[in-house]
């Protein structure tokens, strides 16, 4: 799991990430977009 935090720390692209990991979703979003119920909702990450 290191080597692919490291990489994905270098990385400038876009990215789809769909993860429980809450260190993760920290770490590596800056926007977060949540489906639930039919309907989309949007903020920061936390």
């Amino acid at each position: 799991m290191e080597e692919l935090e490291e990489a994905l720390s270098r990385y400038t692209g876009a990215l789809l990430l769909v993860t429980h990991d809450r260190r993760a979703r920290q770490r590596f979003t800056g926007r977060r977009l949540e489906l639930r119920e039919g309907a989309v909702t949007s903020d920061s990450a936390e």
